[in-house]
């Protein structure tokens, strides 16, 4: 039985044992979530030199030791050697260290969940290793419901929430006010770009700057250009 989580490791020290492709794969969800990363791998990729260089992460180009997890707080063996992927799972338990071992699900601490992720909006799903094809399929399906529409849409309630509380903010009091956006037609509007329903139902939150922040958001915003692709990290969904 797993406990379902999302994670703040923004600035936190993780590793990664294993530069190949899995262990890029980490290494890229570790960097896109403000982690600071640490790579262990002798023959670094291309791809990984580029990022050391870019600063995103460190790189030590050699066979992994126990004293590499020193100050870790989260790491991923990632190796094509079963046993230096135990090695690592087994030294990281020692110190209390949550470590993932790519494609052992039932050795790890943790897996990653197949995830569709829409800016801020993530959606996880898990089958608990059991069928990563099924993991894949319903990732799938929920990347065609959940559309780029969903960026500006979160953006646009993050944004009124901001001006709510910025006036003493009642929860009581503006919960219909809240649903009627989530369940009502503000979505669809978004989709068809039609600023002026969209400012009109803005109005009773954001009055007179309705239209600029409608235009801001929908039209200006930078997620809604390049939305973010869903992506199941692992290889393998339990991985």
């Amino acid at each position: 039985m797993s406990y379902p989580v999302f994670l703040n490791i923004k600035d936190l020290p993780c590793l990664v044992v294993g530069g190949g492709r899995v262990g890029l794969r980490k290494t890229l969800g570790l960097v896109d979530a403000g982690a600071r990363v640490r790579v262990i791998e002798p023959r670094p990729s291309e791809n990984l030199l580029e990022m050391e260089k870019n600063g995103q992460v460190q790189i030590k180009a050699a066979e992994f030791v126990p004293e590499d997890l020193g100050g870790m707080r989260l790491v991923f063996a990632a190796t094509q050697k079963a046993e230096v992927n135990a090695l690592v799972a087994q030294e990281a338990g020692k110190l209390g260290i949550w470590c993932n071992i790519a494609d052992d699900p039932s050795g790890s601490d943790f897996f990653l969940p197949a995830l569709v992720k829409r800016g801020d909006l993530m959606l996880a799903i898990s089958t608990g290793g059991k069928s990563p094809a099924l993991a894949r399929k319903l990732r799938m399906d929920l990347e065609k419901i959940f559309d780029a529409a969903y960026l500006p849409f979160l953006e646009l309630m993050g944004r009124l929430r901001e001006i709510l509380l910025a006036e003493g903010h009642d929860p009581e009091g503006h919960r219909d006010l809240f649903r009627s956006l989530v369940e009502g037609p503000l979505l669809e509007y978004i989709r068809m770009e039609d600023m002026e329903t969209v400012a009109l139902l803005l109005e009773p939150i954001a009055g007179a700057d309705a239209m600029a922040l409608a235009v801001s958001v929908i039209k200006e915003h930078p997620a809604r250009k390049s939305p973010e692709k869903g992506e199941c990290f692992p290889e393998k969904e339990g991985s």
